[in-house]
């Protein structure tokens, strides 16, 4: 089987890292080619949990 080209898209970087590492070391392993990108830097988000 010819190895595939996957476009991982993400509003935040939790999205594309931790939601859906499990698939993205699946096809790792198989050699597929994986490009990943999160469209926010998720800051704001740690700001708010860091000042609670």
């Amino acid at each position: 089987m010819d190895n595939l080209k996957i476009l991982v898209v993400g509003g935040h970087p939790a999205d594309v890292f931790g939601h859906c590492g499990g698939t993205r070391a699946h096809h790792a392993r198989r050699g597929d080619q994986i490009t990943t990108l999160a469209l926010t830097h998720g800051l704001r988000n740690q700001l708010i949990l860091n000042s609670i």
